[in-house]
């Protein structure tokens, strides 16, 4: 088997199923199928799976599956599926694009259509439709016209091949210009209606009943393929109503919860006051009640610290002078300045505990720095994510009631 865990062969049968069944030619061996397939029912018969791959378990969503893949074969096979054939439009518009034109004459001479012959070559196809159409006789009404006529049966009552490169050569001895391509154009004409017999009433009636005919058949083809296209798009809504359905059933109230809890933490962390204008609000500075020529402005990397006769700078959250701002904020005392390490000593000496100081001596000793923590303090840990699905349903309801 080409399979190197049975987790990789279980995948490779979900991925099968999206066209509604497992068959041996999605896998490399009938061995690989066998064994897939096997996981596979296991898994169905004891509804071992998650719920994010439930969806390749349901026998309604595997039957539109099926129907969808089926109706997309048939739209391949079907005469009128080049209508709406999305690489067959590619290429036409590229060719539009290169100057070329598809759809003139049926694109029979598309191929030609760099060749100086080109226009020669569309005027004689007009002028044989025109005479399968009106049912009429072939008839040289100018000069050119019985010049290119005679010329074509000359050349064809000595039985010696000949190309539309002679004819040119031939013709454009007495013609020049655009009785020359006119005369060309009716050579053309001549030996087509010729080679098919149009001079005959009946073969003329033959060929128009065969146009009548093709045009028949493509309106028909074109009719299907926009009634398949309709049962496709059709089953395709129903298959996506299924899916509706099946996330309703799999949405659990943990799952509620723990999504409106998650919208809510990430709306209180991306809120940001604005203007009438829609522009950023500045944050109130609050003044220091200890010291006045202090106050902050809280922002969303610590605080912003403005002191009489300094430049304003900012602390980053998590540190311990943004931790002293918060506490003075909330009215308590700031935090007392670090203790230095005291010295070694063979029988150390208990260092006094100081006296509590207001918050402008706790912050003098801070150097500010708007790219690093102060000394001895790490940058605070970037939040982390809300998962709610790795936390228990304790965990979940006491956030919830916070």
């Amino acid at each position: 088997m080409s399979f190197s865990t049975e987790a990789e062969a279980f995948e490779s049968a979900l991925a099968a199923m999206q066209d509604g069944a497992l068959a041996v030619e999605d896998f490399a061996s009938e061995a690989d199928f066998k064994y897939a397939k096997a996981l596979y029912d296991e898994a169905a018969a004891k509804q071992a799976y998650r719920n994010d791959q439930r969806v390749n378990f349901e026998g309604e969503v595997l039957a539109s599956r099926a129907r969808v893949a089926e109706l997309e074969q048939l739209r391949t096979e079907a005469p009128g599926a080049q209508y709406t054939d999305p690489t067959r439009e590619r290429y036409k518009r590229e060719l539009i694009a290169r100057g070329y034109d598809p759809d003139r004459n049926g694109g029979r001479y598309l191929q030609y259509q760099k060749s100086p012959y080109y226009g020669a070559m569309v005027a004689a196809d007009d002028i044989v439709q025109s005479v399968i159409s009106g049912d009429v006789a072939l008839e040289a009404v100018s000069r050119e016209q019985r010049m290119a006529a005679d010329l074509v049966r000359q050349l064809d009552a000595t039985g010696k091949p000949y190309d539309i490169t002679k004819l040119e050569k031939q013709l454009g001895k007495v013609l020049k210009g655009e009785e020359l391509q006119g005369a060309l154009a009716f050579a053309l004409a001549t030996k087509e209606y010729d080679t098919q017999g149009l001079e005959s009433p009946s073969q003329r009636e033959l060929q128009r009943a065969a146009k009548q005919r093709e045009a028949k058949a493509e309106e028909q083809a074109v009719a299907d393929d926009a009634a398949i296209t309709a049962d496709l798009e059709g089953e395709l809504d129903q298959q996506a109503l299924f899916m509706q359905r099946l996330q309703r059933d799999t949405t659990t109230d943990r799952d509620i919860l723990g999504s409106r809890i998650a919208a809510s933490l990430a709306a209180e962390r991306e809120a940001v006051p604005l203007t009438l204008s829609g522009e950023l609000a500045p944050v109130p500075a609050q003044i220091d009640s200890s010291d006045e020529r202090f106050s902050y402005r809280k922002t969303a990397d610590g605080y912003q610290v403005m002191q009489e006769g300094r430049e304003p700078y900012n602390v980053p959250r998590g540190s311990r002078a943004a931790r002293s701002i918060e506490q003075v904020l909330a009215g308590g005392a700031a935090l007392p300045p670090r203790r230095a390490a005291p010295a070694p000593a063979p029988t150390p000496t208990p260092t006094p505990e100081p006296a509590p100081v207001n918050s402008a001596a706790a912050l003098a000793a801070y150097t500010p720095d708007d790219s690093a923590a102060p000394a001895g303090e790490a940058e605070p840990p970037a939040p982390q994510s809300f998962n709610y699905r790795k936390m228990t349903d304790e965990e979940l309801e006491r956030l919830a009631n916070q």
